[in-house]
């Protein structure tokens, strides 16, 4: 592991790390030799980072009254975040795997899907985990019909 000197510093009562990255995660052993010889000690650090949303939903959905429609959202932070949808309209929070209507969280990818979509809803994506938490919104707006009338509401 390389460890930039402008970032790393050693005195007699330590060694020191500025500006932690999470590829500075690992092991790190020190080592003091003496005419009776060499004694060593080991350091484990794990460094967290705060979720980021590295590609958040869009902003503004537009679909057809009936129309089926997923979002995405992806995050990244160290531990591996977790992301849960909130349905506003509703005040309700989707975990991976829940369903809840027409509505359903993917367990494998975490993306929402809403089926046979009638009304407006908004979203919020929620990225969290020990660090700390990340938020984006949606707009799901129904397309005017051809006749020039709103979907049901």
């Amino acid at each position: 592991m390389q460890i930039f000197r402008c970032r790393a510093s050693v005195a007699l009562n330590g060694f020191r790390l500025r500006d932690l990255r999470p590829s500075d995660s690992g092991t790190y052993v020190c080592a003091a030799t003496s005419a009776i010889g060499t004694a060593y000690a080991r350091a484990q650090i794990y460094v967290q980072q705060k979720p980021q949303i590295t590609l958040p939903p869009r902003r503004n959905v537009y679909v057809s009254p009936g129309e089926d429609m997923s979002l995405s959202c992806r995050a990244s932070g160290r531990p591996d975040p977790l992301v849960l949808w909130l349905y506003e309209d509703k005040r309700t929070f989707l975990l991976p795997g829940d369903k809840t209507g027409a509505l359903e969280v993917d367990l494998a990818t975490g993306d929402l899907v809403a089926t046979n979509v009638r009304v407006p809803m908004d979203f919020v994506c929620l990225v969290t985990n020990e660090v700390g938490s990340a938020v984006a919104r949606t707009e799901v707006r129904i397309n005017k019909d051809t006749d020039g009338s709103l979907g049901e509401t």
